[in-house]
């Protein structure tokens, strides 16, 4: 023990036996003591100071070993949002909320949230048409199943963070009947069939005419050329829909579609726009632009309490150094909304409904509170270029 330690060992003993309360002696019986006298005062208190004495030498000890050694000790592990429902990826690799990392060794392009993992379509070449893509199912401690294919070719199947579920249409001999097909992902199996009818020719984007769907809690949506329908997983029946556009890409999220209106550009570059947020169940709308906008909404929260408000889009370098760095949340029930830096970031929600914020150029991860604005931060640990989060295309 050195001399430095020594002395603060002995002021800390002294200091504390100045301060140690000596309960009074015990009253004993004459015939208890040695000689039939009662022991003495120092005779009561020796032990008590011995055992203080004792337990403040291991204390101090235990207290200036740990500050002589506190180089030895290891770092604190860096902290990780309380909301692990989220994943981002960048080249080959996933990085899951949960802390694990994930190299699938062939470059990404694009993840679904799912109550069963995060399904990740990925291929050897980056391009959907490439006719390469394949899937893998990613559990939060980074298992990785890629045992299943799932026959869509190029369309986009639809997905729920809710829900284990993947849905999809596929052609029959009938031009205007298609199967809409629901494979359970616990299982990779299909669960389930359903013949839905309707033309599907309002659009040359998809292969053989195939229709895209989208998965809103227990429903399925799909426009046609006359009329969007809505299908009930549970119940199996389709019904149409007059809330939802026909003949029109459909933006659906936690039972809440986004649309847009006419598109202008103006002479520096910068894109107005109008959309609305519509509520599927009632038909209200929630939020709207205020005329032309040059803000445009980027995605309504899986739960769809909440949508991402952000700067317009632009055309060139000039107009785009001038929009503004700040992303507004909006609570679609109250109105009300916050504010949120969007400086270099790129924003997309967890599966929980928090504000995913990714700034590569930081290197960070945040989770924030959709009401709230505050932030969980932690470290991005997939590479910088080309980030690709939730629901975002990255071919």
């Amino acid at each position: 023990m050195g001399i430095e330690l020594e002395e603060t060992l002995s002021r800390e003993l002294h200091e504390v036996a100045d301060r140690l309360a000596v309960p009074p002696m015990p009253a004993l019986p004459a015939h208890a003591s040695s000689g039939g006298r009662r022991p003495s005062r120092r005779a009561w208190e020796r032990p008590l100071l011995v055992a203080a004495a004792t337990i403040v030498v291991l204390a101090v000890v235990g207290l200036l070993a740990a500050q002589e050694g506190r180089h030895d000790l290891q770092p604190a592990p860096s902290p990780r949002p309380s909301d692990t429902g989220w994943a981002v990826a960048s080249g080959t690799t996933v990085q899951l909320g949960s802390g694990k990392t994930v190299d699938l060794h062939r470059p990404v392009g694009f993840l679904y949230q799912t109550s069963a993992g995060v399904l990740v379509m990925f291929g050897s070449e980056k391009a959907p048409w490439a006719g390469s893509r394949r899937y893998a199912l990613l559990s939060d401690d980074g298992a990785t199943r890629t045992d299943f294919t799932i026959p869509v070719d190029d369309i986009q199947p639809g997905t729920d963070p809710t829900q284990p579920y993947v849905v999809y249409a596929q052609a029959t001999d009938s031009p205007t009947t298609w199967d809409l097909v629901v494979r359970d992902l616990r299982v990779n199996k299909v669960v389930d069939t359903i013949s839905v009818k309707g033309s599907y020719t309002w659009t040359d984007n998809t292969p053989e005419g195939v229709p895209d769907v989208f998965l809103s809690g227990s429903h399925v949506y799909i426009s046609f050329d006359d009329t969007a329908v809505s299908v009930d997983l549970k119940t199996r029946k389709v019904t149409p829909n007059d809330v939802l556009p026909a003949s029109e890409v459909l933006n659906i999220d936690g039972g809440k579609a986004l649309s847009f209106g006419d598109m202008t550009f103006s002479d520096d570059g910068t894109i107005e726009n109008t959309w609305q947020i519509v509520d599927i169940a009632t038909g209200d709308v929630v939020l709207k632009s205020d005329g032309a906008d040059e803000r445009h909404v980027t995605s309504v929260s899986p739960d769809g309490s909440h949508a991402i408000v952000s700067a317009g889009g632009c055309t060139g370098s000039s107009a785009c150094d001038k929009l503004p760095s700040t992303a507004f949340i909006y609570d679609l029930d109250t109105g009300d909304h916050v504010e949120l830096d969007a400086k270099d970031a790129l924003l997309s929600w967890t599966a929980a409904g928090s504000v995913l914020r990714v700034t590569p150029t930081a290197g960070t991860v945040d989770v924030c509170g959709a009401d709230s604005a505050t932030c969980e931060s932690t470290k991005l640990d997939v590479g910088k270029s080309d980030v690709q989060l939730t629901d975002v295309m990255n071919w």
